[in-house]
């Protein structure tokens, strides 16, 4: 990734960098590390599964009440 996905790139607007605050600092008050040179990028810092790669499909679900919610299943 080039400069601009970095968290500290100042070639973003001031909207764009306050949202990737706002994100990091959730995420580290969550128990995640991000990773610098991707700012949507975060490892989970005791992660229960360390050794388990999981495969599951993300599938968009609509429905009246609420316009788009994300479903995993397990493949």
């Amino acid at each position: 990734m080039d400069a601009l996905s970095h968290h500290g790139s100042t070639g973003v607007s001031p909207l764009e960098r306050a949202g990737r605050r706002s994100l990091r600092t959730i995420m580290e008050l969550s128990g995640f590390r991000p990773y610098e040179r991707e700012w949507w990028h975060y490892s989970l810092l005791e992660e229960p599964y360390p050794d388990t790669y999981f495969d599951f499909t993300v599938a968009a679900v609509v429905s009246a009440s609420t316009p788009v919610m994300y479903a995993a299943s397990v493949s």
